[in-house]
């Protein structure tokens, strides 16, 4: 393909295929022709999810950025999984360019929750376990050492009165010995 053909297969201008071939986001074959496959996948690679896909600003003779090298795109491209191949260029284009929208919103927002953790408006579910632990074990205790404190006292109740007077003052008595074991702890959960 030349310059015209492959700006009409991406649907760009011929202008921002020459400035990406002085770039080097195109793969040429050895006349001279651009290898549109292999063009696509540098052209993703290279492209800014966060401007919508336009030029970014990379050094594109970093060793470690996205490499020119056919035999090397080629291979990127043979690792892809057979239906992604089999997927015309402009539609695997598009589906790259919105995996690529994606990591980088995951990126995004795990960065936000780290720094929200850090500065201490986010808990880990892994911090709060110990936490929760110590409170339930705490309520679990006040709770079960209830009918140890007050079956004396239900069973002098129940000796003193008749079975109406009696049974309110050991519900009476129930009551004020739960809300004791459940001092300090919420009603609600706090928000």
């Amino acid at each position: 393909m030349n310059l015209t053909e492959y700006a009409k297969h991406r649907g760009c201008s011929v202008e921002a295929v020459r400035k990406a071939k002085v770039k080097g986001w195109t793969v040429h074959h050895p006349d001279g022709s651009i290898n549109p496959a292999l063009s696509d996948v540098r052209w993703v690679a290279c492209a800014s999810p966060t401007n919508g896909g336009k030029h970014a600003d990379r050094d594109t003779t970093d060793p470690d950025a996205v490499t020119n090298d056919p035999a090397t795109l080629a291979s990127v491209i043979a690792h892809l999984p057979a239906e992604l191949r089999a997927l015309p260029h402009p539609e695997l284009r598009r589906l790259l360019d919105a995996a690529k929208v994606e990591l980088t919103r995951i990126a995004v927002e795990t960065a936000s929750m780290e720094r929200d953790r850090k500065a201490g408006t986010l808990l880990l579910a892994t911090d709060l376990v110990p936490v929760w632990a110590d409170v339930i074990s705490t309520i679990r205790s006040r709770v079960r050492s209830v009918p140890a404190s007050v079956a004396d006292e239900v069973v002098n109740e129940a000796r003193k009165d008749p079975a109406d007077t009696a049974s309110a003052r050991v519900r009476s008595l129930l009551e004020k010995e739960y809300d004791a074991a459940l001092a300090g702890v919420p009603n609600a959960y706090p928000r």
